[in-house]
């Protein structure tokens, strides 16, 4: 089952504040749920700023006109086109509900592998 964000942000608060506790010794039973509320609220903040950071732009967005785009239609599969001038029409004809230009989805695979993407796990 997927966890929901709020989920995920207990969880890594819960490991991170427990480290902190047990093997560093920095957290006693007085600060314990005011550290933990703090590492969920940084897990909150880091996860909107990866958000901001998404390649993907919304289909009330207009691409360049030639640039080189991945579009994900509403069955969820994804494809690639040239944006044409007339792109807002081809947008509504095949029911696209993102876009995202290539070089940017690209450029994202290649920082993640070489450890440069700070949204990355």
């Amino acid at each position: 089952m997927k966890q929901s964000i709020e989920e995920i942000a207990y969880d890594y608060a819960t490991q991170k504040t427990k480290f902190r506790k047990e093997v560093l010794k920095e957290v006693d039973a007085d600060n314990y749920v005011s550290r933990h509320a703090d590492c969920m609220e940084d897990f909150h903040c880091g996860y909107n700023y990866c958000m901001g950071q998404s390649p993907w732009h919304e289909v009330s967005e207009e691409p360049k006109k030639g640039e080189h785009i991945c579009v994900q239609v509403g069955s969820g599969n994804l494809t690639s086109w040239f944006a044409t001038s007339n792109i807002r029409k081809d947008f509504e004809d095949y029911n696209v509900i993102r876009w995202a230009y290539v070089s940017d989805l690209i450029n994202k695979e290649r920082n993640k592998k070489y450890g440069k993407d700070l949204c990355s796990k």
